[in-house]
């Protein structure tokens, strides 16, 4: 789907189901004959900024009203697919192609959420955005989690910026119509690369807040040179909570492993017969790899469960998780520490932007999964990865750039790794 002119600001019919529920919620509030609760006037408020800041108070309203009823007629189909950005109509510069052989990869969970929601007060969203679109030209494919476009403008300002670098960018599918998932993934991927194909696939189950977001799948094709593709996945899965008591989060896995056999066949469907490319399945999958919070070394149950689960789907390649690979453990990608040699005592590594509640507990939940041709039947020479190139990206704050408060890009670490054709 390709759109240009205005940009319309879809307002799903499901958002009114949630207002009835939360008009409604109890130890409510009864004023002048009408129930308030404060989900209430949150709701309101964010409709309205939603609102201002996606129409201009000039805009002729009549467009609009037509592009809607375009979309709602598109989206009233059985099948959608995501949004390939109006960048791939533009032809790529010499200069913006690699410079090398060599293709760097990254994904990173940018915890960018839709306004008023934050951990500790302030999450200094539209700061933390404004450092990483620096960062942008450093990496040939940016897979991307956590840049909600609902309630502010900054999906667009990040879309924006890769397309005047002459970037091709595949956006998630949208909320579904008449349905209660009225937030969106807020996934993307960005390719300096020609995208010959994208795709999409929304997760039939969530639970908590997850419940009202579109979790899903995203599918680029991403053409490296004449005939030489690779298979790019990237994903943002449901979330267990250290707050919630344990019935709670043991739904919350549950639903998690139904996500990952969603992505591995949805993965499988796409890449079909094409036994001769490469694949990458990446992102935050919100599954815990080590066993012990202190020991990345020992492998948890539920990696090892996944990990089997996509290596007996996709038998036509050799699967590995490229970073537990290069680095010989898994490493923190959320909740780090700092460790006191001295007196053994850790603290955490960032106190602005992660959850109080998630202090320390070194998880390592952030992916890139490698699967290479096991057999390579053409006369072209595939993708490869570069051994040992996969690696933590922290993204530290530079204090020097300015009086920020915040000394990291997100409460999660990226991974990078190089690619070579």
């Amino acid at each position: 789907m390709i759109e240009k002119g205005v940009f319309v600001a879809p307002v799903p019919l499901g958002l009114v189901g949630l207002w009835t529920t939360v008009l409604f919620w109890p130890n409510s509030i009864e004023f002048l004959g009408l129930t308030f609760t404060p989900w209430t006037i949150l709701t309101v408020v964010a409709l309205a900024f939603y609102v201002y800041k996606s129409i201009p108070s000039s805009m002729n309203l009549a467009p609009l009203v037509e592009a809607e009823l375009t979309r709602l007629r598109q989206h009233s189909q059985p099948q959608h697919q995501p949004e390939l950005s109006t960048a791939h109509l533009f032809p790529i510069s010499a200069e913006s192609r690699p410079a090398s052989k060599d293709i760097r990869v990254l994904t990173y969970n940018l915890y960018l959420r839709p306004p008023f929601i934050n951990s500790n007060g302030n999450d200094w969203k539209n700061e933390r955005l404004h450092e990483f679109i620096k960062l942008l030209p450093e990496y040939d494919v940016v897979c991307l989690q956590e840049v909600f476009a609902l309630g502010s403008r900054r999906q667009d300002k990040l879309v924006k910026a890769a397309r005047q670098q002459g970037f091709h960018v595949v956006k998630c599918i949208p909320p579904p119509f008449l349905s209660l998932k009225f937030i969106d993934a807020g996934v993307l991927i960005r390719s300096r690369f020609p995208v010959v194909e994208c795709d999409g696939h929304i997760y039939t189950s969530g639970h908590q807040i997850d419940f009202y977001a579109s979790k899903q799948v995203i599918y680029a094709k991403v053409e490296i040179s004449p005939a030489r593709f690779v298979h790019i996945f990237t994903t943002h899965m449901q979330a267990s909570y250290y707050e919630n008591e344990d019935h709670v989060n043991v739904k919350n896995d549950s639903i998690r492993y139904t996500q990952v056999q969603e992505m591995i066949d949805f993965a499988r469907k796409k890449v079909g017969a094409d036994a001769q490319s490469p694949i990458i399945l990446s992102g935050d999958f919100n599954a815990p790899a080590r066993e012990e919070p202190h020991d990345g070394t020992r492998s948890s149950r539920v990696y090892i469960e996944m990990m089997d689960l996509i290596r007996s789907t996709f038998s036509d390649h050799h699967v590995s998780d490229a970073l537990h690979e290069s680095v010989g453990e898994h490493p923190v990608t959320y909740g780090d520490v700092i460790f006191d040699v001295a007196t053994g005592a850790r603290r955490p590594r960032e106190l602005v932007l992660t959850n109080t509640a998630d202090y320390c507990c070194q998880l390592c939940i952030d992916y890139m999964i490698w699967l290479a041709p096991r057999n390579n039947d053409s006369s072209i020479e595939p993708v490869r990865l570069v051994p040992n190139s996969t690696r933590v990206e922290p993204f530290f704050i530079d204090p020097t750039i300015g009086p920020y408060k915040f000394d990291q890009l997100s409460d999660h670490y990226g991974i990078s790794s190089v690619l070579r054709a």
